[in-house]
């Protein structure tokens, strides 16, 4: 009986080897082959989370002086350290929706991303003698008759909001089991705009506002590349650049307004309001990368994303300011301007099905 079960054994493992029975080696290279689900239509969701600051230059609002001026009864340069407006963190989003055709290997995404964030600064005069706060504004007293009142303290308030939607194609290519490519062109649209004041008190109590707005709203075409490496135990390294050119109509308004009594002067009226409009080009360039979980199941397949992500926007953020001189008389334009730059974290949950 013994020798009976033991022929029958080997006649069943003969048997499953013959007919290509799966062995270890095999089932590994199968789940290497469905990495993707790439011959698989999908659609799918990505939510994710952001977590970013913003940096800007040109919002100087005041300087504080460290040291004596040259002068007192000359004309003097800045001495001291700029008090700028700065961002604090803020949390954000952005949803996309899509679908995956294959085996035709394409995508069809349609992307919203939301960040409003805000920052507050304010600043006091140095209790040394002989150092002052002065404005990168005009203080509220600007007597052209007497040296105008230093200032006591300033104060800014900046806020952002950030809005970008896309609609895009995406073409998926496998040099590799192990390697995903995505080539991506679309449409982008972008609704941006930033409200900016500063206050300014004089040793007097007179108070001084500063208002700066700009507004921009347009569409253009992004182009990108997206790449997932599988580095084994389901970890791949996630990486994701594109850059966008976007057209359309740009706003910025500037406005100052004081309580001090000017002699000769309507008071209830700003002295410094202007409004700019026009047509201009933007370029957007964005970047992130980092470690990403990714596993295909039977039916379904997700990831955990976790990485650091750059937006830099051009040709955007702008200050206006001009000389003083007479109602009649010309006026000088002066122009500071900067990038908009965007980082921080970028965590995404992704869900095929």
């Amino acid at each position: 009986m013994k020798r009976a079960g033991y022929i029958a054994a080997a006649i069943a493992l003969l048997t499953l080897q013959a007919y290509g029975a799966p062995n270890s080696v095999d089932q590994n290279q199968e789940v290497e082959r469905d990495l993707f689900l790439k011959d698989k239509t999908i659609n799918f969701v990505n939510l994710e989370f952001l977590y970013w600051f913003v940096n800007e230059g040109a919002t100087d609002f005041a300087l504080k002086m460290n040291s004596p001026p040259w002068s007192t009864t000359v004309d003097s340069y800045a001495t001291g350290k700029y008090q700028s407006a700065d961002f604090g963190w803020s949390p954000g989003l952005r949803v996309s929706i899509g679908h995956f055709n294959a085996p035709h290997y394409w995508d069809v995404i349609a992307q919203y991303t939301y960040l409003q964030t805000t920052g507050t600064d304010h600043v006091h005069a140095p209790g040394t003698t002989g150092e002052f706060l002065v404005g990168s504004w005009i203080g509220p007293d600007f007597s052209t008759t007497n040296a105008a009142a230093p200032l006591q303290e300033a104060s800014s308030w900046i806020k952002l909001s950030y809005q970008i939607a896309d609609l895009l194609f995406s073409r998926r290519f496998h040099p590799n089991p192990h390697l995903r490519v995505n080539m991506i062109g679309g449409g982008t649209g972008a609704f941006l705009s930033q409200r900016w004041h500063v206050h300014y008190t004089d040793i007097n109590g007179q108070r001084s506002l500063v208002k700066n707005s700009w507004q921009f709203s347009g569409g253009g075409l992004r182009l990108g590349l997206k790449l997932d490496w599988f580095m084994g135990w389901n970890v791949f390294l996630t990486a994701l650049a594109s850059s966008a050119l976007v057209s359309g109509p740009y706003t910025n308004r500037a406005f100052q307004s004081t309580t001090a009594p000017v002699a000769g002067a309507n008071n209830q009226l700003p002295f410094f309001n202007i409004r700019f409009h026009d047509w201009r080009l933007l370029f957007n360039y964005q970047m992130l990368a980092g470690p990403s979980w990714q596993k295909a199941f039977k039916r379904v397949r997700t990831e955990i994303f976790a990485g650091y992500e750059f937006t830099i926007w051009t040709n955007l953020h702008q200050i206006y300011r001009s000389n003083r001189t007479g109602a009649t008389a010309g006026k000088d334009t002066y122009i500071n301007s900067s990038d908009l730059t965007l980082q921080g974290l970028t965590v995404r949950w992704n869900l095929d099905f």
